[in-house]
């Protein structure tokens, strides 16, 4: 029990610092007078990625708990679910919306890893009558897999295209680039969840997601400075 509460307090400090990125990059956002409107998504990403850690935060600090009741490490595990879907979504679109040539391959994608999770998460509660850890370790790599692949199919396409000689100032370019990091350098660790029980030690992962995550943060960050170099943005 100890083990698993270490588990979760790990996650809680995690989130925070990550969920404090993260509002940093939105009030950037918020701040400036001419916005981006193809990069809302992300500033509306950026506004639901802290809830989690604010309810973890509640829970813990307010409360104060020996032990985490049942109903909230249910509710932890569907909100890490449905946000690890949300998140696919958000990243997806992105590359969606920006492909010239493989729209219809990343759409297909897309569809396919709705199907996994929903097949995924109706078999974990038929089953088990719960969902359970290993079911949402699974959704991770699942998750992390399929961006990697949209990622790389990106970069492709971008270096196809001529007209794209200063990257450096296309805002999407910074964002396939987090996407890219986060994902590719998180993999290994959600193959390693799936072996791997719930203790302090699996805490000290998600620490290492969570660093990560706040290196996409910056580059969502810095694209919302990038003024667009070319006259078409790589975002259709």
């Amino acid at each position: 029990m100890n083990d698993y509460l270490s588990y979760l307090r790990s996650i809680n400090y995690g989130d925070v610092i990550s969920g404090i990125t993260s509002l940093i990059g939105l009030f950037i956002y918020l701040s400036q007078k001419n916005k981006n409107k193809e990069l809302k998504i992300f500033a509306i990403y950026l506004a639901v990625f802290p809830i989690i850690p604010i309810i973890n935060c509640f829970y813990f600090e307010i409360f104060k708990p020996g032990y985490p009741s049942l109903l909230f490490s249910n509710l932890l595990k569907y909100e890490d679910y449905f946000f690890t879907i949300f998140e696919y979504l958000v990243f997806q679109s992105f590359f969606i919306r920006a492909s010239r040539l493989y729209q219809k391959h990343l759409m297909v994608q897309q569809w396919i890893f709705l199907l996994c999770a929903l097949i995924l998460l109706v078999t974990s509660i038929f089953f088990n009558r719960k969902l359970l850890y290993e079911t949402l370790f699974f959704l991770f790599t699942l998750q992390a897999i399929c961006l990697i692949i949209s990622a790389v199919m990106k970069f492709i396409e971008i270096f196809q295209v001529p007209e794209f000689n200063e990257l450096h100032k296309e805002p999407s370019f910074w964002i396939a680039i987090g996407i890219l990091i986060l994902t590719l350098c998180t993999l290994p660790f959600s193959f390693l969840l799936n072996f791997h029980k719930l203790d302090s030690f699996t805490g000290q992962l998600f620490l290492i997601f969570n660093f990560f995550y706040c290196i996409l943060f910056i580059l969502i960050i810095k694209a919302f400075l990038c003024k667009t170099a070319t006259k078409k943005s790589l975002v259709s």
